[in-house]
Parts: C-alpha cells; structure tokens; sequence
C-alpha cells in the first residue's frame, strides 16, 4: 500500500493523471506489479527461512519499529482509498 500510494501521487503529480485513470490506462503495470509484489513474498518461505508476515516478529531496525510500519501501513491504505474515493469525478486530488 505504501508503494502504491507513492508511485500514484507521484505519477499524478508528474503526469495530471488522477489514480482511476493510471488504474485504467495502465492495468498491464498494476498487473505487473502486483504480481511481482505476490511473488516476492513467497521467496523466503521457497528458501526455506522462517518467516512470518506478522510485523512484531521482526522486531525494530533502526528508526523502524513494527508499529510504526503497520501504522504507516494502514494510512497509506486508508489514503489510497480516500484518493481513489475522492477522485471519481475526474477531477485530481494533487494538482502540479
């Protein structure tokens, strides 16, 4: 969610695009990526490391600590949405 909430308003600030249009326009990229971001997650579990998806597992790295990416996480979730939400009309959230 993160990374498509920066490739989104970076493409819409660099382009005028707004999110509906880059999901329509582009769906051979959203595709693309997804499944590339599927496929990644599975890697660790292929090497036969163990792994688990669950952030306090991980435990802090430096400035990042579990909670703070699943609370990152989540906004950019929730922004995601509220931009695709917002932008229906046609009109882009982040104007140039």
């Amino acid at each position: 969610a993160q990374l498509a909430f920066v490739a989104g308003v970076g493409a819409e600030l660099a382009t005028g695009e707004t999110l509906p249009v880059q999901f329509h326009d582009h769906i051979f990229s959203v595709v693309f990526v997804s499944t590339l971001v599927t496929l990644a997650s599975f890697i660790p579990g292929i090497q036969a490391r163990r792994y688990t998806a669950e952030p306090r597992s991980k435990g802090a790295f430096g400035p990042f600590s579990p909670k703070k990416e699943m609370m990152h996480g989540r906004l950019a979730m929730v922004g995601l949405a509220a931009a695709l939400y917002l932008e229906q009309s046609g009109a882009p959230l982040f104007l140039r």
